[in-house]
C-alpha cells in the first residue's frame, strides 16, 4: 500500500515540475516577444506592460500565452491585418 503512495506521489510531483517548466518557459517567450514587438514593430503592447503580460502567463500558463497571441498576432487585431495582406500580396508574386 505504501509503495502505491509513494508511486502517486512521485507522478504527482513529476507533473508539478513539468507544469512549473511550461509556465516558466512560456512566460520567457511571451515576455521576448511583447519585447521585440516594442523594439522592432512599434507597437505597445495591448492592456499591461510585457512584464506584466509575462507575469500573467507565469501564473496562467499555455491559456494567458494564447490569449496574448490571439490580442497580438492574430488577425482578430485590426494592426495585424495590413501587414498579413501585405505579406500575402507579396507571396503570390513571381
Amino acid at each position: 500500500m505504501e509503495l502505491f503512495v509513494l508511486i502517486g506521489f512521485a507522478a504527482s510531483a513529476l507533473f508539478f515540475m513539468c507544469c512549473l517548466v511550461m509556465h516558466v518557459a512560456f512566460a520567457f517567450g511571451v515576455f521576448a516577444d511583447a519585447e521585440k514587438l516594442l523594439l522592432f514593430g512599434k507597437r505597445q503592447t495591448m492592456i499591461v506592460s510585457p512584464v506584466m503580460w509575462a507575469f500573467a502567463t507565469l501564473v496562467g500558463g499555455v491559456f494567458v500565452a494564447g490569449v496574448y497571441w490571439a490580442m497580438h498576432h492574430s488577425t482578430l487585431n485590426p494592426m495585424v491585418l495590413p501587414v498579413y495582406e501585405a505579406k500575402r500580396g507579396e507571396a503570390g508574386k513571381i
